[in-house]
């Protein structure tokens, strides 16, 4: 068996955000997101001549790493009889900082799952790699295709599924938001403090569980329609929405916490600001201290903005905007 060549799987945005888990990586509510283009990781495998499995991240050794693999491999004898070598090999990169709250999880386990295919001549269909990722990381069965994945069993898409991902044929979204223009603006690079496997388990006991599931599912709905109408108030509101009650289920649960720093809410005032002098923008969150600015293609004058926070609070960016077939 020769070394696999190194494949890649991007990462993505949710717009309606998965948050809390139910049976083995099944969401209690379902998302929507994008792939991101210009944030991935690559991943290749190879066989050690010694019997042990090693982890390398960047070409260093990782032994940290190796319990998450280990638990992923499990799940996967079980669910797919798949028994991964003892002396596997995993090298892994990303081209943006992981554990930051840029779903790296997403794509990490999404380019490991593809490479588990081609390593081990699997022949996996779509869904059946989709559902691999999400044994290892529930967004990466958003990350295991390119475009706008749904995730979750919803009354919106016929063949959903809490499995596997589905991915929108992209005919259906209206132009401007298959070509949205987004960039991360970089609070930290630092690993967060709280896991969001953590933040997931938190969820079994919140005293907004229940009221959450229904949220995600009506705006999921909205989040659709927008997309296809190219309504781009109602998108904007539905986003944001998502991403400030997604911290605020941090914040409000039993042991709550906050991902957020003093410079992510001097980031969602300045959008803010743009917004209401006009500008088609608005912000998304993930599971971290990062700001999502997403704005309308049309909108080039933002840029001059992010150079502008750039230089006065010292916020770098990456422009990864939706990567769409």
């Amino acid at each position: 068996m020769k070394a696999s060549e190194a494949v890649r799987a991007y990462s993505n945005l949710a717009l309606v955000k998965y948050w809390g888990k139910k049976g083995e990586q099944l969401p209690i509510n379902p998302s929507i997101s994008f792939s991101l283009k210009n944030c991935y990781s690559e991943t290749s495998l190879s066989l050690n001549k010694e019997m042990k499995r090693s982890f390398l991240f960047d070409g260093k050794e990782q032994p940290e790493f190796l319990p998450k693999a280990d638990k992923f491999f499990e799940r996967l004898l079980n669910r797919f009889k798949i028994d991964i070598p003892k002396n596997l090999i995993i090298s892994s990169r990303n081209n943006f900082p992981h554990s930051a709250g840029i779903a790296s999880s997403a794509s990490g386990f999404a380019a490991l799952s593809m490479a588990i295919n081609q390593f081990l001549e699997l022949n996996l269909t779509k869904n059946e790699l989709s559902e691999m990722a999400r044994l290892g990381s529930g967004s990466a069965s958003r990350s295991t295709q390119i475009g706008w994945g749904v995730w979750g069993e919803n009354n919106f898409i016929t063949d959903s599924s809490d499995h596997h991902a589905v991915f929108l044929d992209s005919s259906i979204i209206n132009f401007n938001f298959r070509k949205l223009n987004n960039a991360i603006c970089l609070v930290s690079k630092k690993q967060k403090a709280t896991s969001s496997s953590l933040g997931h388990d938190l969820m079994k006991n919140h005293p907004y569980k229940n009221d959450r599931i229904k949220q995600a599912n009506q705006n999921l709905g909205l989040c659709l329609d927008s997309l296809k109408s190219g309504d781009w108030e109602l998108f904007s509101n539905v986003v944001e929405e998502e991403a400030l009650g997604l911290h605020g289920l941090m914040m409000s649960g039993e042991r709550g916490y906050t991902l957020l720093e003093e410079a992510s809410w001097v980031l969602i005032e300045k959008i803010r600001a743009l917004r209401n002098q006009g500008y088609r923008v608005c912000f998304s969150i993930d599971a971290g201290p990062n700001i999502h600015l997403i704005y309308d293609p049309k909108e080039q004058e933002v840029l001059k903005y992010l150079e502008l926070w750039k230089s006065e609070l010292g916020i770098d960016y990456i422009s990864s905007g939706v990567l769409d077939e």
